[in-house]
């Protein structure tokens, strides 16, 4: 998920299921996508353009969010419209690919959910 949230498209592609499908929520709040998208390709442009218009990633932390495995990221630097937390849980196929990633960005959601134990490399 760093890879695929940094921009590492090689790494990405490798650890993407071909139908992988990515939801993301900013609850109207911040720029999101309206539906899903659908397959490795589109999913690794849709992250791609992601990164292209946000400032890095100040921090990284991998949990547990609402049972499932997620990457926490902070942004310091403050953009207009867009998030300074971004919280992405996703769930593995059977042959280890990421084959569902849900980015919530929505304020209200965020502190909505629960942040079980942190997990290191979960």
């Amino acid at each position: 998920m760093t890879a695929l949230t940094t921009g590492d498209t090689e790494i990405a592609e490798q650890i993407l299921a071909p139908s992988v499908v990515a939801l993301t929520d900013g609850g109207g709040e911040f720029f999101a996508a309206r539906v899903p998208v659908v397959g490795r390709d589109r999913v690794l442009k849709f992250y791609g353009n992601v990164v292209q218009r946000r400032p890095g990633v100040t921090s990284s932390r991998m949990a547990i969010v609402n049972g499932l495995p997620a990457l926490v990221s902070e942004f310091v630097q403050e953009v207009p419209r867009q998030a300074t937390r971004l919280v992405t849980c996703f769930t593995v196929d059977g042959q280890g690919h990421i084959d569902r990633i849900y980015s919530v960005l929505a304020t209200a959601k965020l502190a909505a959910m629960r942040f079980d134990t942190d997990a290191q490399g979960a």
